[in-house]
């Protein structure tokens, strides 16, 4: 996630089209990651003054690879990314609850720790009905650890209470069919 705010930063800040591709061969940047050592890096005259590229006029600059955007979907280094965004005014009490939660892997978790204590609940049982809280708590639980079924259950669980509390005119008439 930080990743993917720092490189809105940098798309709000700057046009793509001043990007500029560089090879491992020139990019100190790319040290690093090669596996150079502190003392290594400091002896090395591109890791303080920059490639020696940029001390020449710009159109002398190295060009960008031709087939630099005819990237193959079945390349290992492309990363296939699944974005679910949502933007919802809801009522329900949980569902401003839910908001609290900067992580969604944290909300997750936290939803399948209700549903784990509370054995024989189901998505329903967190619905809000007559303002009361339905959240129960059970005292004797056996504290396991969440399993992967658990977690899946509990995003379901978020999505459903997202969608009743932003669809309950469309709900309700699917209901009917």
């Amino acid at each position: 996630m930080f990743v993917a705010n720092r490189v809105q930063t940098i798309r709000n800040a700057m046009n793509p089209s001043q990007w500029r591709y560089l090879g491992t061969d020139i990019n100190p940047a790319d040290d690093l990651s090669c596996g150079l050592k502190g003392h290594e890096l400091s002896k090395q005259h591109r890791w303080i003054t920059g490639p020696n590229f940029l001390w020449l006029p710009e159109s002398e600059w190295p060009q960008l690879p031709g087939d630099l955007h005819n990237v193959s979907y079945n390349d290992p280094d492309v990363k296939k990314v699944l974005v679910h965004s949502m933007d919802v005014e809801e009522n329900a009490d949980l569902l401003k609850r839910l908001t609290r939660f900067s992580e969604w892997h944290r909300m997750k978790k936290s939803i399948a720790w209700i549903l784990h204590l509370k054995p024989n609940s189901d998505e329903r049982a967190l619905l809000p009905k007559d303002g009361a809280d339905k959240v129960g708590r059970t005292a004797n639980a056996k504290c396991k650890p969440l399993r992967v079924e658990e977690l899946d259950r509990a995003e379901k669980t978020i999505l459903k209470l997202v969608q009743s509390g932003a669809f309950p005119k469309e709900i309700e008439a699917l209901q009917k069919v």
